[in-house]
């Protein structure tokens, strides 16, 4: 394990600076600039979804950037600043791989045939989540013959391998830094991650004691975490920085202790539980003393993590970030509106929002309330568990309320043979539990390639703003201006340019927040549904025995050494290890996989 950064008490910190750092609200944007936190949400293999999405957000912004040098008199002339990235699960390794990419440029995936789609990789996107990310890789042995190596069903080390490779990764320098002025610099990124060991807070509660400063504790554990980082664009990051932020380098580097840690924080947010292997991070211990502080005119108020302890580099395990919190839409809210402060939602006057990237939009489907067999009650409490984690009573209060321009939705929508399918259905990644975009690259090329489309029809169309008084020939000086002033200086030919519009009929005299120039203004093609591109279980059935058998010689070697020498077990590891046992499991598990496979390739097959 890389060693870690200093520890920062809060006591060392000035109210200034903490209240510079951690401002209960912030001071809203220049009237010509529009403030974006970008959330991705998790995925599993639908997080080819999430990276189309971000290849297309790259090459749209980019390429407006170099129209306003190129093209001043044509082009709108605003700002937009992505202030911070978030995200979890598939969702936050996508934000990990937008950190290593955010100082190059690289060939976006705009060929949607998949005959082409060598042409794509020099995406980073594509590379790791439509080439990269496949079942035959996953079933693989190696990691299971390393040395303390963690259990799991898929193999995590191929995993870990091609992260440090994604760390390394350097496409051509960005031509200009305007080009790449919409990203803040440095840019904050926060990867969540659940944390299996949680962090323990005592809150003190009045009591009996026996002197002056013993009362009782309440002790509450902090499992719902995540792992912040500065990444510098084209200046150093700023000393200090935030103190619970990593402050990475400005090259990207397998072998930097810092970009070594936001990989390995990619790792731990995808690290569902045990398809993939639990992950152990280090930290200062201090990070937690910023979670929960607050400021008053005699000094910090705060929670003491740990609170029996000294303060130290700690070990956590960590898996899944979508286990306990697979929307931080907070930690967005927060970086953009402060720790208490509000977004303006009305439409004439917003100039921050936060956007959500969300593959699984669907509504969730009602039981009816009875008793269920013993499997499926325990699916439907862990359900309920991942769901109440997502529950927010902010969200629930504005859930009535009337067009809010301060959050906006990019998900699914496919339209095919005159239907239009929305939601999590409209992906090849959706069966088996939105796995089984692992088992064909054709599943994840279409899926990556809908992202795109995705995004440019929500660029188009969605992301906009009301702007009634600039559709006018010749607008009056003393007339109203109903509409937002984001655009009121844009050079005279952009004003009246109809493409900057909205396209839809619901967002009439809207335009534009990202305007769509060059080739971003050219609709992605869409990849055809991927119907005959996966021969099913037959096309893995080898690759499932070979990984089942090496599982069942790793997991009989632990339980041996275990547990055989107690006497009372010997009998059990006995039956546990007897080839006729095995046998048997093996038939019936491996025909378990088989049916699943198959149902999930019949749901493709009929589209």
């Amino acid at each position: 394990m890389s060693s870690c950064r200093p520890l920062r008490p809060i006591r060392q910190q000035s109210i200034a600076d903490l209240e510079r750092w951690y401002p209960a609200v912030r001071e809203p944007p220049a009237p010509d600039t529009f403030e974006i936190g970008l959330v991705l949400t998790g995925g599993q293999s639908a997080g080819c979804y999430l990276a189309g999405v971000m290849d297309f957000l790259f090459q749209a912004l980019d390429a407006w950037h170099r129209a306003r040098r190129e093209d001043p008199d044509n082009t709108p002339n605003h700002h937009v600043k992505i202030k911070i990235m978030v995200g979890a699960s598939a969702g936050g390794l996508n934000a990990a791989i937008a950190a290593i990419a955010a100082r190059y440029r690289w060939p976006y995936a705009v060929h949607p045939e998949f005959e082409n789609r060598d042409d794509n990789l020099g995406s980073p996107f594509y590379r790791a989540w439509v080439r990269d990310v496949d079942i035959a890789h996953l079933l693989t042995t190696d990691d299971l013959n390393l040395p303390g190596n963690p259990l799991s069903v898929l193999n995590s080390a191929y995993l870990h391998g091609k992260v440090a490779g994604y760390l390394d990764f350097t496409g051509e320098a960005v031509e200009h830094p305007d080009h790449r002025a919409w990203l803040d610099d440095p840019l904050s990124i926060k990867i969540a991650t659940s944390n299996v060991s949680g962090v323990p807070y005592g809150i003190r509660f009045t009591g009996y004691r026996t002197g002056a400063t013993d009362d009782f504790s309440y002790q509450m554990g902090l499992h719902r975490d995540h792992l912040a980082f500065q990444r510098p664009i084209f200046h150093p990051a700023p000393t200090p920085c935030i103190p619970d932020h990593e402050p990475l380098s400005m090259s990207n580097r397998a072998d930097d202790p810092g970009w070594d840690r936001l990989g390995r924080a990619g790792l731990a947010t995808i690290a569902f539980p045990v398809a993939l292997a639990q992950r152990v991070l280090e930290r200062p211990s201090t990070d937690y003393e910023y979670r929960f502080v607050s400021t008053t005119p005699a000094g910090f108020t705060y929670a003491q993590p740990f609170p029996t302890r000294p303060e130290c580099q700690v070990r956590s395990v960590a898996v899944d970030g979508g286990l306990m919190d697979n929307e931080p839409f907070d930690l967005a809210h927060a970086a953009l509106a402060g720790t208490k402060g509000s977004n303006e939602r009305r439409g004439e006057l917003a100039r921050r929002a936060v956007i959500m990237v969300d593959p699984f939009v669907s509504p969730r489907a009602q039981d009816d309330g009875k008793p269920t067999a013993l499997p499926t009650a325990l699916e439907n409490i862990w359900q309920a568990l991942v769901s109440q984690s997502q529950f927010k009573l902010i969200d629930l209060a504005l859930a009535e309320a009337g067009e809010v321009y301060s959050r906006f939705l990019i998900g699914p929508v496919r339209h095919e043979a005159g239907k239009t399918i929305r939601g999590d259905r409209a992906l090849a990644s959706y069966p088996l539990n939105h796995y089984f975009g692992y088992f064909s690259e054709h599943y994840r090329h279409h899926d990556f390639m809908l992202g795109r489309q995705n995004c440019y029809l929500f660029l188009r169309d969605w992301f906009v703003l009301p702007c009634d008084w600039d559709i006018r020939a010749t607008p009056d000086p003393a007339g109203p201006k109903a509409g937002n002033k984001l655009f009121e200086r844009w050079p005279q030919a952009a004003l009246h340019n109809r493409s900057f519009k909205s396209h839809s009929r619901f967002c009439v005299n809207h335009r534009q927040i990202i305007p769509l120039v060059g080739a971003a203004a050219v609709e992605p093609g869409l990849y055809p549904w991927p119907r005959g591109k996966f021969r099913g279980f037959e096309a893995i059935k080898d690759n499932v025995a070979t990984r089942v058998n090496a599982l069942y010689a790793r997991l009989r070697g632990d339980i041996a050494a275990r547990v055989a020498q107690r006497s009372w077990s010997r009998a059990l590891v006995r039956i546990l290890i007897s080839a006729a046992w095995w046998l048997k499991g093996r038939r019936w598990l491996t025909g378990k996989i088989e049916d699943s496979v198959e149902q999930a390739r019949a749901s493709i097959e009929r589209g």
